[in-house]
């Protein structure tokens, strides 16, 4: 037994979703969980969550089904993946530095060149997933990302070639990494200026 706001009693049953007044009147009531926000509503749809609603009033009382959906899509996954594993991956980064080790024999232009492969390939994981979830306008980002790691496999796949050519190489690169990380500032800018 309870006794409502109006001065009436009540009584529900364990469990149950449903009272009764004092007069055997049927009323409808939902716990006193706090109900949840918009907000939260949409972001639980938008990764999958439907809710089951009350059919007398339409309040969302419980989770139904989730579907899941893909929170990358599979061009933008395949990039990201495969950048990521010409990171991490020992006979790749091996290849590479093996070559450059033999060719270039001051530490110093061994590690700059081993940091502009890593710098590459860190922009294009991560600036591909940042351009999808963001979506800015314009398709010069989208271009210039896959541009960059499309030059980064070319030279890559021309190893062992002249150590001279394969400097210029690795220079435009650097250049063409810097011009994406100026375009990503620009966008990031005006992005939060929207």
């Amino acid at each position: 037994m309870g006794q409502a706001m109006c001065g009436c009693a009540f009584s529900v049953e364990k469990h149950s979703r449903s009272g009764y007044w004092s007069n055997w009147e049927f009323h409808h009531w939902h716990d006193y969980t706090r109900p949840y926000s918009e907000k939260i509503l949409n972001c639980m749809a938008s990764i999958g969550y439907t809710m089951k609603n009350c059919g007398e009033c339409g309040y969302p009382i419980e989770q139904d089904t989730i579907e899941l959906h893909p929170l990358l899509n599979k061009n933008v996954s395949e990039l990201c993946g495969h950048a990521r594993r010409q990171r991490f991956e020992k006979q790749d980064r091996k290849e590479f530095e093996n070559y450059v080790a033999d060719v270039f024999p001051m530490r110093k232009v061994q590690r700059k060149l081993r940091n502009t492969r890593n710098l590459v390939l860190f922009l294009v994981e991560n600036c591909t997933a940042w351009l999808y979830l963001t979506k800015p306008i314009g398709n010069s980002l989208k271009v210039a990302i896959s541009d960059l790691f499309f030059l980064l496999l070319d030279i890559q796949r021309r190893i062992p070639e002249d150590s001279n050519d394969f400097l210029e190489r690795m220079h435009h690169m650097e250049v063409k990494a810097r011009d994406l990380i100026a375009l990503i500032q620009r966008y990031k800018l005006n992005w939060r200026n929207f």
